[in-house]
């Protein structure tokens, strides 16, 4: 993750009663953003690349919000999104307690300390685990409006994105040690799954492999690309070689944001922003 430090200047001058946060933890660090909601605005973003206990993340919170405001103001939360490698997605039919329960046990046997979140989209349904002390704390204290999976605004925006496309398209979100890829074909989810990496040749293998598994042509087919991830970095020169048409994601045209945006890279936090 990215150490990001966005304000812009009139947030200060904005009552905070016009304004909600989200919050988005990514395993290797987490992100605040401030939405002015009198004009459906982004005014804000932080993110902070370290792991911590919510007593800490508390605070970093507190502190962000009085570098805005010079006070602690009671901001209204309306997203906490989580960035999950173990996720999966199921169909929706088979997203009742029990099934979800033997299906996450098969995947992910150590879940000790773990909470599973369910978010339906579509005919899909996203199941994570996640740190369950941290969570039950995050909703106690932050009372959000709503709780997702972050992987569900990258298929809301692929779907959209593929409604105008007559090509399947190949969809990788980087993380610090782990990446998403997700397939759409036919204007439909193909496939979605998580890896870990330690090098950027696992990464390159890996999409790669989807390419050739799926039977997706290379020289039609787009790959997308987001989260914490160079546009000269050895990942992107390699896969370059291979496929035709690749894409860093860039501010979405139906979304207002600050001018300040400008000042670092839209790949590495869109769909954050995405969240509806």
């Amino acid at each position: 993750m990215k150490q990001i430090n966005l304000i812009d200047k009139d947030l200060k001058k904005l009552s905070s009663q016009y304004c909600s946060i989200s919050i988005l933890f990514a395993g290797d660090g987490y992100c605040f953003s401030v939405k002015d909601d009198s004009i459906q605005r982004y005014m804000a973003l932080r993110c902070i690349d370290e792991t911590t206990d919510f007593d800490t993340l508390y605070q970093s919170y507190s502190d962000w919000l009085k570098e805005i405001w010079n006070e602690e103001v009671p901001l209204k939360v309306k997203h906490l999104a989580y960035a999950n490698r173990e996720t999966l997605v199921v169909p929706s039919v088979f997203s009742d307690d029990v099934q979800i329960s033997e299906i996450m046990n098969l995947h992910f046997p150590n879940q000790l300390g773990k909470q599973v979140l369910k978010h339906n989209f579509d005919s899909y349904c996203f199941v994570s685990l996640v740190d369950e002390q941290m969570h039950q704390s995050c909703l106690e204290r932050f009372q959000p409006e709503k709780t997702s999976n972050l992987a569900v605004s990258l298929l809301s925006s692929a779907l959209k994105y593929a409604e105008s496309q007559d090509t399947d398209s190949v969809y990788l979100q980087v993380w610090n040690n782990y990446f998403e890829l997700m397939v759409i074909s036919d204007k439909k989810l193909a496939l979605y799954n998580t890896y870990r990496y330690k090098t950027g040749n696992d990464v390159v293998y890996f999409v790669l492999n989807v390419y050739k598994q799926l039977m997706l042509n290379p020289k039609t087919c787009p790959l997308m690309i987001s989260g914490w991830l160079e546009k000269n970095d050895n990942v992107v020169v390699m896969l370059k070689k291979f496929i035709r048409h690749m894409f860093f994601e860039t501010l979405n045209p139906e979304k207002k944001y600050s001018y300040r945006f400008q000042d670092t890279m839209p790949h590495y936090f869109i769909h954050f922003l995405n969240l509806d």
